[in-house]
């Protein structure tokens, strides 16, 4: 309803004040959002119907909610660490390699040397200064869709969250 009665600047102190409420507002659905999409902020905007440069933008003009964001990020990378350490305890070989080569440099565990006769052979080694275990003849082992395999497994627990928030009426 128009007011009359309302001075231009308490018009303007009231357009800033509802800007103000959906800003907050869309920093909340945001948040949720990426929750629930495992920190993918594409995914998360597209829930959201923001564009991702509102999303960065807020992460870069606001530290709260930077900092909430790195948290649920956090919560992501926590979940995936999970379903990778549930594999290398089940023994998927794959998993263990990448965890070594991404997590235990500081042990000369690292990137695949190329040889230079042949560019198609990987040789990885492990141990101290690239010396000790040799894992190249373990890598023609490894079946290539395996991080499939845990892409699917991240999925799969998404959709049993949702049928398990569905359940409970949430």
């Amino acid at each position: 309803m128009l007011d009359i009665h309302r001075s231009p600047e308490e018009a303007k102190r009231q357009r800033k004040q509802r800007a103000a409420r959906i800003v907050v507002a869309n920093k909340r659905r945001l948040l949720e959002a990426l929750h629930k999409n495992l920190g993918n902020v594409t995914l998360s905007c597209e829930a959201c119907k923001l564009h991702p440069s509102t999303f960065y933008r807020y992460q870069r003009n606001d530290k709260e909610f930077a900092k909430a964001a790195e948290a649920v990020e956090n919560t992501a990378h926590d979940f995936v660490e999970g379903h990778l350490m549930k594999n290398i305890k089940n023994g998927n070989a794959q998993c263990q390699i990448f965890y070594a080569r991404t997590r235990m440099r500081h042990r000369g565990y690292g990137e695949p040397d190329r040889t230079p006769n042949d560019p198609n052979t990987t040789n990885i080694t492990a141990g101290a200064g690239g010396q000790g275990l040799d894992l190249s003849s373990i890598e023609d082992e490894i079946p290539e869709d395996s991080i499939d395999d845990i892409l699917e497994m991240v999925a799969n627990e998404r959709g049993k969250n949702r049928r398990n928030q569905n359940k409970n009426g949430g």
